[in-house]
């Protein structure tokens, strides 16, 4: 799950950067950056530690599941509201969050598929 995390968290990042840079030239236009914030901060509070466990690795998942219709959102909302065009900056923060996902949920699927799994469990 590191890389997954990595990419998580790159990903926080380099939105909450964009939407700092955006509302630093445009600051009357800000609202079309708020869903994408909120997602990836959420999103953010799974991603603080590594996921262990089966359960938190596929919460984590799911986060970065969630991540993506709130970045859309954002770009949707752009093409409305902001008098810059920033859309397909949020279309590539969402290609980034739809690949995040993607590796999140195939290191469960990786994760549960090892040989050694069972007994892993057995004696921790």
């Amino acid at each position: 799950m590191r890389f997954a995390r990595i990419l998580a968290l790159l990903l926080a990042f380099a939105t909450i950067g964009i939407s700092g840079f955006l509302l630093y030239r445009t600051p009357f236009a800000w609202l079309h950056l708020i869903p994408a914030n909120i997602g990836v901060l959420a999103s953010l509070y799974f991603w603080r530690k590594a996921p262990k466990r089966k359960k938190a690795r596929k919460t984590a998942a799911m986060a970065s599941c969630a991540v993506v219709p709130f970045i859309a959102a954002s770009a949707v909302m752009s093409l409305f509201l902001s008098p810059v065009r920033v859309w397909p900056i949020f279309m590539t923060l969402t290609a980034l969050g739809i690949m995040v996902a993607i590796v999140a949920i195939l290191r469960i699927e990786r994760k549960q598929a090892h040989v050694w799994a069972d007994y892993y469990a057995d004696v921790s």
